[in-house]
Formats: C-alpha cells, structure tokens, sequence
C-alpha cells in the first residue's frame, strides 16, 4: 500500500491544509473506504463473466509477492499471498491506483490486489474488497486506474468522492461508457475495452507494458516477445530471438493469453502471437498498421 501525501496537499489551498480531527488538535483525517472493482482480461477471458486461473494450476506460477515493484511501475509495497492459497480462484496479481482526475500520472494511494476468476478485484485474503486509505478533502473526487502487466490500463468514467466507511463499487465490465474514454484517442480503432459481445474486458497484448498494443511496427509486441531475452525467472521472459522454440511454464507478460508459456506458433489457445493478431488486426479488418491505446 502505498500514499502520497504531497500530492494531495496539491489539491488544497496552502493554508487550508488536512481537516483537523476535532479532538486531537492538529491531527491530519484519513478517510478510510472499501472499493469493490470489477474488471475482466481479454487474455484470460473465457466468455460467461469468468477467467482463466491456468497460472495458478499446480505447480503455481503466481509470484508470492506482488509483481509492480518492476518498471514502469516502482511500486514497493509488500503485499504477498499465502504459500497455501486455493488454486483456480486466482487469475493474477493487479495494481490498483487512486490518481488525480486533472493527470493519472499523480498517483495519490496505489495498491496490489488478487484478480480472482470471476473478475473480482479483492484482497490478498482472496474475498475482501480492497480497502483505501485517503485524506479527508471536501468534495474533491479522485479517479481509480486499474492497471495488469499486459493488458491496457482502464479508468473510471468520472471522479468518486470517496466517504468515510464507505462503500464504492465500479463495474467496468457493463458498457462502453463504463470506463474512461479519452477524446483524443477514441475512433473505431482505439476504443478504451474489447468488446466480447457486449462484455466489456481490458484490451490484451502489451507484453513490454508501454500503454498500447502495437504489432506492425519495428518495436511492436509481437518483436518484442521473441527478442526479449530467454532468462529464467525474468519478468518479461521472451524467446530470445528463436522465434521457432516454445518456452514452458513461466510467468512472462510475454504470455498474453495465460497459456502458461510463450510461443509464437501451434494452436490458438496456447500461441501467444496469435493473441496478439487479433487485438492488433481481428477487430480493425486489414489494416496491421492499428495500435491500441490505453484511454487514462
């Protein structure tokens, strides 16, 4: 868990400062709230609402400890699961961040959260929503941005004015106008969710984590999957440039599809590329040169 309490500050008139608990003089007020967020993969999705939790399967890839410590993320918190945790519930760790809604990049709380198969994110107990810490400011509302190692990253559509012991709820699975859409990017290509048949999930195929799925280019996802390096144990484990071999039982975001693996040849359901194809193609038609976007 993580807070920042600089950039709050930011929101306030200098002089204004925290609101004061009326019976400790001086003592900055934390709102304390529950947020219940839903939020499907396009890679893990398996249609009904429901996700793949193949990493989980015996033996369990899933990191212990929360995975955002790597870039682009730096995030050091220390949320970690149980040795002893039930398979087939999990899908994967997700990052959960409270930002500003004037810059998503000003990062008031953030936090490491279970995405369990039916698409709820909760906590590292495996039921319960994730619980916030935020500073008391009057009627100023912060946005939530939920963010996967390689999949697109979403947003709320407006602002939550969070209360004390409160309870918010943000289904991002509903409708196109469920998440964010930013007016700059929107057009028929870069919408801000897959559509799956009127299932609304998070844009796949972002295995290098750069905010879009891009595959005609030089540096595009699917290059970048079978030249990152072959290193056990690596974080973005890819094929180290023998696009022909198949690398087994890793947890890589070069795995767009949770298939356990990275390949870029075989059957659908376990060739990562194949996944890829279709976000940066499938849904556009003909035309390779489409990149995906993420919309905070």
């Amino acid at each position: 868990m993580y807070f920042n309490k600089k950039i709050v500050e930011n929101f306030l008139h200098p002089t204004e400062g925290f609101h004061q608990n009326s019976s400790i003089s001086g003592e900055r007020t934390f709102i304390k709230s529950t947020l219940s967020i839903i939020v499907l993969l396009q890679g893990a999705y398996l249609g009904g609402g429901t996700l793949k939790t193949t990493l989980s399967n015996s033996p369990s890839l899933i990191p212990l400890s929360q995975p955002y410590y790597n870039a682009p993320w730096y995030y050091n918190g220390t949320e970690s699961i149980s040795p002893s945790f039930q398979a087939r519930i999990i899908v994967d760790w997700i990052l959960v961040q409270i930002v500003s809604p004037s810059d998503s990049s000003s990062i008031v709380f953030q936090k490491a959260g279970i995405l369990r198969y039916d698409g709820r994110i909760v906590e590292t107990d495996l039921v319960s929503p994730l619980k916030v810490t935020l500073p008391y400011v009057d009627s100023i509302g912060f946005d939530v941005v939920v963010r996967h190692r390689n999949h697109l990253s979403i947003r709320t559509p407006s602002p939550i004015i969070f209360q004390e012991g409160g309870f918010h709820a943000w289904n991002s699975t509903l409708s196109p106008t469920a998440v964010y859409t930013n007016p700059y990017l929107i057009d028929n290509f870069n919408t801000p969710t897959f559509n799956s048949f009127g299932v609304y999930l998070m844009w796949a195929g972002d295995v290098n984590s750069d905010g879009k799925t891009s595959l005609a280019t030089e540096i595009s996802d699917r290059t970048y999957l079978i030249n990152s390096p072959n290193t056990i144990g690596a974080f973005r484990r890819g094929l180290g440039g023998s696009a022909g071999i198949i690398v087994s039982n890793v947890y890589s975001t070069c795995d767009t599809n949770f298939a356990r693996g990275v390949r870029t040849s075989g059957p659908f359901f376990v060739n990562s590329t194949t996944l890829i194809n279709t976000v940066a193609l499938k849904s556009y038609g003909s035309d390779p040169i489409n990149t995906v976007f993420e919309h905070v």
